[in-house]
């Protein structure tokens, strides 16, 4: 696999000896053994784990230690291993955009106002409606809200509590600044 020729692996930290993340943004599970029925060992090889994609475009990884689960994300683990860190920066930020680009050379640590303004600048706040990774609404919803609206008979307050958003949300959607077809 020469895409994967330059890997470089490193312990993730408090996962010691059973999960490694790469430069590449790859976890693998070491191997190791557990307890398994009749308190007999069994054995868990090395594998490369599958990652999912979280409801905000990351990817995410499940770690299990002592029983436990937990759920984070690549990029950040990426960063801890690889980047460092020494002004304690507190975010992770994608220099292409690309939440799913999870290399070491792609990501650096700052500031929630950088991070900020770094999508704004490339573009990554202006995704509107349900390319929004953060949407709530469906286009249905939507028109629905917009069919609803009726200022004395069905109130901003009311469309907010029927469909989960605050008021403010509904007032963007029926002045056209947000969901804009």
């Amino acid at each position: 696999m020469k895409k994967y020729k330059c890997e470089v692996w490193k312990d993730i930290k408090g996962y010691e000896g059973l999960y490694q993340v790469s430069n590449f943004g790859r976890v693998k599970s070491l191997p190791r053994f557990r307890i398994g029925k009749s308190n007999s060992l069994v054995p868990i090889n090395e594998s490369i784990m599958k990652d999912t994609i979280s409801n905000r475009g990351y990817n995410i990884i499940s770690l299990c230690k002592n029983g436990k689960y937990k759920t984070l994300t690549i990029h950040s683990l990426v960063a801890k291993a690889f980047i460092p860190n020494s002004e304690n920066l507190p975010e992770v930020n994608h220099k292409d955009g690309d939440k799913t680009n999870n290399n070491d050379w792609n990501l650096e640590w700052v500031t929630s106002s950088e991070n900020k303004k770094h999508a704004h600048k490339i573009g990554l706040c202006n995704q509107i409606g349900e390319k929004n990774a953060n949407h709530k609404l469906t286009k249905k919803d939507v028109l629905e809200i917009r069919a609803k609206y009726v200022p004395w008979k069905y109130s901003l307050y009311k469309l907010a509590n029927e469909y989960n958003v605050n008021d403010e949300t509904i007032r963007a959607i029926i002045k056209n600044r947000s969901w804009v077809f």
